[in-house]
């Protein structure tokens, strides 16, 4: 089953018992992660893997690529990303929890790849009230600075999995690792997976939070 903005999976066991969006990475599509409800093997899981917008994105020299907020350069050889955009990604994942939870479907996880995965922690963090969980997977925090500011009105109760490669060239480990370091030292719960791979998924990474999913969303 798809929308124009999304790729849905239903579960092959039944009914939908708990929802995941999910959230593919820079310049790629929902159809790149068409077979994650199987890997995750979660019993009962409706996988909702949304669409980017096509926008222009400053470090890509202003290419068009889907994209869930521009991301900008910054002194140092850093980046930044484009609050606005960041928020209003956030307030759509927000609005497809609100249709879950009014289809009946009350344990609800949020989860993405690189920009999508640093898009999901926002978007958990942002969340008026606890998800059953929130997956980023070679990724990062963004806008740590602003969320430390208003670190008093953040939803920090919901269970972290975060998973970053060693060997990671695109987003560099270190980043996976401070935006860890960030969430627990803001008190919360991160169960953190390393292996020595690059930015991708592996199996053993996709079994860590299967086990992880089964867990939270059971």
């Amino acid at each position: 089953m798809s929308r124009s903005d999304a790729l849905i999976l239903e579960p092959d066991d039944g009914p939908a018992r708990s929802a995941l969006i999910w959230l593919h990475g820079l310049g790629a599509t929902a159809d790149d992660f068409a077979g994650l409800n199987l890997q995750l093997q979660c019993p009962g899981l409706r996988v909702i893997a949304l669409q980017a917008p096509l926008q222009p994105v400053t470090i890509f020299g202003g290419q068009v690529v889907p994209s869930w907020f521009d991301i900008l350069p910054k002194p140092g050889g850093r980046v930044t990303s484009n609050l606005d955009e960041l928020e209003e990604s956030a307030r759509r994942i927000h609005a497809e929890f609100k249709q879950q939870r009014e289809a009946g479907i009350d344990r609800l996880a949020i989860g993405g790849f690189s920009q999508g995965g640093a898009l999901a922690l926002f978007a958990a963090l942002t969340h008026p009230e606890p998800l059953a969980a929130a997956v980023c997977l070679s990724g990062y925090l963004p806008q740590d600075e602003y969320l430390t500011q208003r670190a008093e009105h953040l939803t920090l109760q919901t269970p972290v999995f975060m998973a970053h490669g060693s060997q990671d060239d695109v987003v560099l480990h270190e980043y996976g690792e401070v935006s860890r370091d960030w969430l627990r030292g803001h008190g919360a719960s991160v169960d953190w997976y390393s292996e020595a791979f690059a930015h991708t998924v592996t199996a053993e990474e996709f079994a860590a939070l299967g086990e992880f999913l089964r867990t939270h969303l059971s």
